[in-house]
């Protein structure tokens, strides 16, 4: 799919890696409308975009994406705006201190928005996109994952659950071209710099157990990757028709390729 003159949904697309989505997509002469539930960076992000680019080209909307009425009002305006959707990139997720999950009630927070929030973004890309109903005319969706969809991350059952489930639900999707002419595929990223990731850096370790103490020291002898980085995998998957259910990883050592499966007939 060429990006010029489509028009994108970008979910948490205001800072950190979405916002260098939305970024790329710009540069690409595509519009977009980023979703965050941040409405005060929402604004900021949106009113330096339009200053770069052209306000006509991009649009803010404050949604949480775990709440079906707003995601779906989110998704009926930017149509109504731009007249069209033909990318989506489910991008928000969140990942916390896991720590006392049960009583906190963190776990709930981390499914709700990285997995409750994918499937209800993907769903609704569907509908707006698919071409069995009366509203689309096909498309592509990117599911931003984790490399912890792929690998095990021991200070982060939780997380590492959910972003698997991104990965599942992606590779599942692929008889979705054949029916909807929407593409599914997604990009595991290891640890990245973002405002999420730096803060875990430099957090005070004094109370945290070995597990997240050695996690720290893991992602500061790996290193970080650029949010740019991870854009510019978002920008192949949804440029490359071929790719269809890919799983696409970045990491520092390997930058961008794909995970290769091997699927038994059943």
């Amino acid at each position: 799919m060429k990006i010029e003159g489509t028009v994108a949904i970008v979910t948490g697309g205001v800072q950190g890696i979405g916002l260098a989505i939305s970024k790329a997509l710009l540069d690409r002469d595509g519009k977009v409308c980023m979703l965050d539930i941040n409405e005060k960076t929402g604004n900021e992000t949106l009113k330096l975009l339009s200053e770069n680019y052209s306000k006509h080209r991009v649009l803010f909307i404050k949604c949480d994406v775990t709440s079906q009425p707003q995601m779906e009002a989110a998704f009926q305006r930017t149509k109504d705006v731009f007249g069209r959707l033909d990318i989506l990139c489910n991008n928000a997720g969140i990942a916390v201190r896991e720590n006392d999950l049960l009583r906190s009630g963190a776990w709930k927070t981390i499914i709700d928005i990285n997995v409750k929030g994918v499937i209800l973004g993907t769903l609704l890309g569907l509908d707006h996109m698919g071409v069995s109903g009366a509203k689309g005319h096909g498309g592509t969706i990117v599911n931003v994952a984790s490399l912890a969809g792929l690998v095990p991350a021991p200070a982060s059952p939780v997380y590492t659950a959910s972003k698997h489930a991104v990965v599942g639900l992606t590779r599942t999707l692929t008889s979705l071209w054949a029916t909807e002419c929407v593409r599914v595929n997604c990009i595991c990223p290891s640890f990245t710099d973002t405002a999420m990731v730096r803060t875990a850096i430099h957090q005070d370790t004094s109370n945290l157990t070995f597990l997240q103490k050695s996690r720290i020291a893991k992602i500061q002898a790996m290193g970080l990757l650029s949010p740019e980085l991870i854009a510019e995998g978002v920008v192949r998957l949804i440029e490359d028709d071929t790719k269809i259910g890919a799983v696409m990883r970045a990491t520092p050592q390997r930058g961008l390729d794909y995970k290769k499966y091997f699927t038994p007939k059943l």
